[in-house]
């Protein structure tokens, strides 16, 4: 089953390309936190912004379902 989660980001992530604030909808595979690596490949396909999972963190983001 699919979860959708609402990110907001907290900072500007990316260098500042995406400022704090911003809104998006990620979809996971499992109910639990999504996972950074996914979460990239959705900026990736929202914004086409290139983003290691490893330069953004949970923290980063306020997170609803």
């Amino acid at each position: 089953m699919a979860y959708v989660f609402k990110l907001t980001t907290k900072q500007p992530i990316a260098g500042g390309k995406i400022p704090k604030g911003v809104s998006f909808q990620h979809i996971e595979q499992s109910s639990s936190a999504p996972q950074m690596s996914n979460v990239a490949k959705t900026i990736k396909s929202e914004f086409g912004i290139d983003v290691s999972s490893s330069a953004i963190a949970s923290s980063y983001f306020e997170i609803t379902k």
